[in-house]
């Protein structure tokens, strides 16, 4: 028994339809993977930011194997109260952990913006400029982990750098 013409032609277009949907559908999810700097990449940069305005790295706390989350304290002469900045993570759930920690004297930065808590629609839609820009002009956008400064920034000399700041990091990270 053999199939009509028009059935065979019918099953080859759908066969080509799918190939490219595939094809299509892989490329953007190969594209939507954003490079999530390593530890030590998203530490030093950092580190630079806050040592060009005066701060002087402290011994890196860690946690447990359980908590995902590197605490990186910073002095500076002149300042009586440290400043923290903790990685996160895309672990927006942190947030609360954080603010325990620091007893609610806190602030993120989320994409090389200050808020007072981190959007997980608006890391998405980070995510998702970046897979545009990826498959549209070949640029890897480079993602920073979610941040937490404490104490939260007051604009005095004593407190982390502002958003211009983290920016400026952000752009110079990308590849």
């Amino acid at each position: 028994m053999t199939l009509p013409r028009a059935t065979l032609a019918s099953l080859r277009a759908a066969s080509v339809i799918s190939l490219i949907l595939l094809g299509v559908g892989l490329k953007i999810w190969r594209a939507a993977e954003t490079e999530a700097p390593s530890t030590e990449k998203a530490v030093a940069l950092v580190q630079a930011v806050m040592s060009a305005h005066g701060w002087q790295p402290q011994p890196i706390v860690t946690y447990d194997q359980y908590t995902p989350m590197i605490k990186l304290p910073f002095t500076k002469a002149g300042c009586l109260v440290p400043v923290s900045i903790s990685l996160i993570g895309d672990t927006i759930e942190m947030q609360d952990y954080v603010k325990l920690i620091y007893s609610g004297d806190v602030q993120f930065i989320q994409d090389g913006r200050r808020v007072d808590t981190p959007d997980a629609r608006g890391r998405q839609y980070q995510r998702l400029i970046g897979a545009i820009s990826r498959i549209m002009a070949g640029k890897q956008v480079v993602r920073l982990p979610i941040l937490a400064t404490s104490p939260a920034h007051g604009g005095a000399p004593c407190s982390a750098p502002g958003d211009k700041e983290w920016l400026v990091m952000l752009q110079n990270a990308r590849v």
